[in-house]
């Protein structure tokens, strides 16, 4: 029978082993998603003669900000994830040597705990990126309907 330390450092490797399969499906689609929306939108604003100057210039800078926008979001989060990969893989080995009994104070386990409630109030933020890159889109898309074209 599995020791409960051994269940929970388990647990947590095969949750950073998740996270890392996640982010990268995720941000690829999300890149792909953002990127063309907004870059589809710059590309079909900048090539068009009829609209007029300063609607493409207001569509055309809100889509080109929401496809940045967007690829920050991309890096910040996949840095995030993986931090937040190494803080599970500490409190994995950190489960282990207690088991083992190589340790015997968990605070080790604790720190990274808390150091990751401190990525997850960061990648909470970093989605403020992703949702500007689809509000940028909207903000394109109303300065061509609101302006002559």
């Amino acid at each position: 029978m599995q020791s409960l330390a051994g269940k929970h450092s388990e647990r947590w490797h095969d949750t950073s082993l998740q996270l890392q399969a996640d982010a990268t499906s995720l941000d690829k689609w999300i890149l792909a998603a953002c990127l063309t929306i907004n870059g589809g939108g710059a590309l079909a604003v900048l090539s068009n003669e009829k609209i007029e100057r300063t609607s493409a210039l207001i569509a055309g800078g809100a889509f080109s900000l929401g496809t940045l926008f967007c690829i920050l979001f991309a890096m910040i989060h996949v840095r995030l994830i993986r931090a937040a990969q190494t803080e599970i893989n500490k409190a994995s080995t950190a489960f282990l040597r207690y088991e083992l009994g190589q340790i015997t104070d968990i605070e080790e386990i604790f720190e990274s705990e808390n150091e990751l409630a401190k990525l997850e109030r960061n990648e909470n933020l970093a989605y403020l990126l992703n949702y500007g890159s689809l509000i940028l889109f909207c903000i394109g898309v109303i300065a061509l309907g609101a302006l002559r074209v």
